[in-house]
């Protein structure tokens, strides 16, 4: 699941053969009740896609998420069995529990813009640095949004999933 705008990371879940759920969060785009900028509701609307996935697809899930879908993806895979991996692009320190994601048995990338003022690569690579299931990747020249470095996201996460899950996965072309 992706959870809200930011940089379009379908297709590296494509070009590894992955089935994806993209959602807005409720009242965004062509998505049903009010926008709400409240973690409970951002939860909730990730536990839904979360457990429609669950319901529809055998095997283990990825959650994913950029900037606020990156916490809200972190809240809902704590304690969920079903989660088994974490991609946080552009996780905003201010909005993270260190604890939840320190807690996370599986494998788990953070992925931010070296220019990123809201998700600080310093910051982000001490929380990691003690994590040996985590691993930080910095786009060099990148900002929040990553639009100077088109393509970046993509790469890199497909490359972490290629490491992290070569068994599952098909060999990279």
């Amino acid at each position: 699941g992706a959870g809200g705008g930011g940089p379009d990371r379908a297709p590296a879940w494509a070009a590894a053969a992955c089935s994806t759920l993209r959602f807005n969060w409720r009242g965004v785009g062509a998505s049903a009740g009010a926008p709400s900028g409240d973690p409970e509701d951002a939860d909730a609307d990730y536990r839904a896609a979360l457990g429609r996935l669950a319901v529809e697809l055998p095997g283990p899930l990825l959650a994913a998420g950029y900037s606020f879908g990156a916490a809200a993806a972190l809240r809902c895979s704590a304690g969920d069995a079903g989660v088994s991996a974490l991609l946080l692009v552009a996780p905003p320190p201010s909005l993270m529990d260190v604890e939840l994601l320190r807690g996370f048995p599986g494998p788990a990338l953070l992925l931010t813009g070296s220019e990123d003022g809201l998700a600080p690569a310093d910051t982000l690579e001490t929380w990691t640095a003690a994590m040996p299931n985590a691993e930080l990747v910095v786009v060099s020249a990148a900002d929040h949004f990553f639009g100077s470095t088109p393509g970046a996201v993509a790469a890199a996460a497909g490359a972490w999933l290629q490491r992290s899950f070569p068994a599952e996965l098909p060999a990279a072309r």
